[in-house]
């Protein structure tokens, strides 16, 4: 009965979260005709008052006991009051009563049940649909920084280290993987296996997320506790960002992979204490040790996932999963809301990996002598110098970074014309010819289905209104991308032309044996890269840096190639997308003047 009452109230809900589209459709009369959807929110609230404590102590105590399906109905209308409720009043009784706490104490239950769904044969579904109800609701009271504090101090990031299921071990027998029961499953009401883990990790991971974007990294009672979480789970993240779970890549795959490399990105990159090894304790050794085999794998990603690779993925996904909302004709694929999210997933895999690199650079503070370099001396993918085949072993070039900068501009820039021609056609939708309205149709209706013109029109304006609200991601994004490769080559080439201190007993490095000059590049990598900090050449000792393994050859092969690979042209394009999308920015940036100080380097070591 009260699922049913739930039920109810969920569909009334909705009917109000449509009242601007059919406002905004000249729809005179109704139940919309007197009330705006401020009103309508407000009215709901009052009417909810009325009934007090009673009515949510119900709701709060149906999410906690009976039936699964009642649960799940009583956290979605949780969810609805919530984003009705600013005053929090029902997360205020939930903690107070303990129905909060039940719920957090509840997932050791949930780890036994989702262990079952996890079988190759399992007896029921619905301990998985709960968990992601569950994790939808959590997830909506963390958005507040009230509610991520309740979270925490209900033991939430606690239980959840406590929890198995992450640790499941996906079959490695080639047979297994290759099965369709396994891999894939055209009934969305029986995922595969794959895809059952896939949705548990999501919930996961976004609960995870949202507690540390409310609370900031600068929470330590956060941090450390969500460290906690990964270092028990890390063999699962390193599989993930291996990207070999998978020998193709699916568009659920890829969200994992991106949710991953986001949590990672925001964690601290090592301990606040530049403390030695033997002074450190054994969760902060524990933490640097994982975080050098993370930077090592978010290198190769970046090196993976250039701009040219993500397009063959895109491409590859479309053509292997029938989206329904993805025609065969690539004259289609702008109104695509199914492309252009895997792509805005792509793009964040990319984005978030450079935040990692710029969170390690710019850890060792300003600018100098012991600045942390990620990137080997050279724009060549392949470095002919025996110094340069040595660093090139664990470092990526700084051609990963120009890359970025020669593909990001224009694809901004076509992002951001396509989000003007959508806008253009979504003021203008009654005047759409009949062949743009099929094609964007196409994508949310079966051609087939009649449906009149004003419903049409209606849909045709929803669907190009969520390809808007894409397209400013996309572009957002790729303003980050931008910014954070240029602020990464100038962090190196400051390295490199002001600070570094060549080699100069070249002889006497190239007669040393490969595994002690690999060893020492070892080092680099694990350390962080941090030159003046691996006791090889103290610079308080000696005015050269010479744990680099950087011979004078390589600096002088990087002025030639700055010289002629950081043209003006290149610069005028990032400016252009920097100007472009800085009109629409509603936050300061800093590229021009990154830029500008490159520029000058350039020309001075010409």
């Amino acid at each position: 009965m009260r699922a049913n009452l739930s039920g109810v109230f969920l569909y009334y809900a909705m009917i109000g979260g449509l009242q601007d589209s059919v406002v905004d459709e000249g729809v005179s009369g109704g139940i919309f005709a007197s009330q705006t959807k401020e009103t309508w929110e407000m009215t709901t609230l009052a009417i909810l008052n009325k009934y007090g404590e009673s009515l949510l102590e119900v709701v709060a105590r149906d999410t906690c006991d009976g039936p699964c399906i009642s649960r799940m109905m009583a956290m979605s209308v949780l969810d609805s009051i919530a984003s009705l409720d600013w005053k929090q009043r029902y997360l205020s009784l939930m903690s107070s009563r303990g129905y909060l706490r039940v719920l957090v104490d509840q997932l050791l239950q949930d780890d036994v049940e989702l262990h079952n769904v996890l079988s190759l044969e399992p007896t029921s579904m619905k301990p998985l649909y709960l968990f992601e109800a569950k994790m939808a609701f959590l997830s909506k009271v963390a958005q507040s920084d009230f509610g991520a504090q309740l979270l925490l101090q209900s033991g939430t990031l606690a239980r959840l280290t406590e929890c198995s299921f992450l640790d499941y071990q996906m079959p490695q027998s080639s047979t297994l993987l290759a099965s369709s029961y396994l891999s894939s499953s055209n009934d969305p009401f029986l995922p595969s296996l794959i895809e059952r883990y896939q949705k548990i990790f999501s919930g996961f991971a976004k609960l995870v997320l949202t507690i540390l974007s409310s609370l900031g990294a600068g929470h330590h009672v956060a941090v450390g506790e969500i460290q906690n979480l990964v270092i028990s789970h890390q063999e699962v993240f390193r599989e993930i960002l291996s990207d070999n779970m998978h020998a193709d890549h699916t568009s659920n795959s890829l969200k994992q992979l991106s949710l991953t490399v986001s949590l990672l990105s925001m964690l601290p990159t090592a301990e606040i204490s530049d403390d030695t090894w033997e002074n450190m304790n054994e969760h902060q050794r524990t933490w640097r040790t994982f975080m050098m085999r993370v930077q090592r794998q978010m290198q190769t990603l970046l090196k993976k996932y250039s701009a040219k690779y993500c397009d063959k993925v895109l491409k590859s996904v479309i053509d292997k999963e029938e989206f329904s909302a993805i025609p065969s004709s690539e004259k289609s694929l702008p109104y695509s809301q199914n492309a252009l999210e895997l792509q805005s997933v792509l793009q964040q895999i990319r984005s978030q990996a450079l935040t990692f690199c710029k969170n390690i650079v710019a850890s060792a503070g300003l600018s100098g002598p012991y600045s942390r370099v990620l990137f080997a001396p050279s724009f060549s993918e392949k470095d002919d110098n025996s110094a340069g085949k040595l660093v090139s072993r664990d470092l990526a070039s700084l051609n990963v970074l120009l890359q970025e900068l020669r593909e990001a501009p224009g694809q901004l820039l076509h992002a951001v014309e396509q989000k003007t021609l959508l806008e253009r056609k979504r003021d203008a939708v009654p005047d759409l010819n009949q062949e743009e309205m099929s094609e964007i149709l196409s994508q949310t209706l079966d051609t087939t289905e009649r449906v009149s013109n004003t419903n049409r029109q209606l849909i045709i304006k929803r669907s190009l209104e969520k390809l808007i609200e894409l397209r400013e991601r996309e572009a957002s994004t790729l303003s980050y991308i931008i910014e954070h490769a240029t602020y990464l080559l100038w962090r190196h080439l400051d390295y490199y032309f002001v600070h570094c201190v060549p080699t100069e007993d070249d002889a006497f490095d190239r007669d040393t044996s490969y595994k002690s000059g690999f060893s020492r590049l070892r080092k680099l990598t694990d350390a962080a890269v941090s030159p003046a900090k691996l006791n090889i050449s103290s610079p308080k000792k000696s005015t050269k840096l010479t744990s680099t393994g950087i011979s004078k050859e390589d600096l002088e092969k990087l002025r030639i190639e700055s010289s002629t690979m950081l043209t003006d042209q290149l610069w005028k394009k990032v400016l252009e997308s920097d100007t472009v999308q800085g009109q629409a920015r509603s936050r300061l940036a800093f590229t021009s003047a990154l830029v500008r100080r490159i520029q000058g380097m350039v020309q001075l070591n010409s």
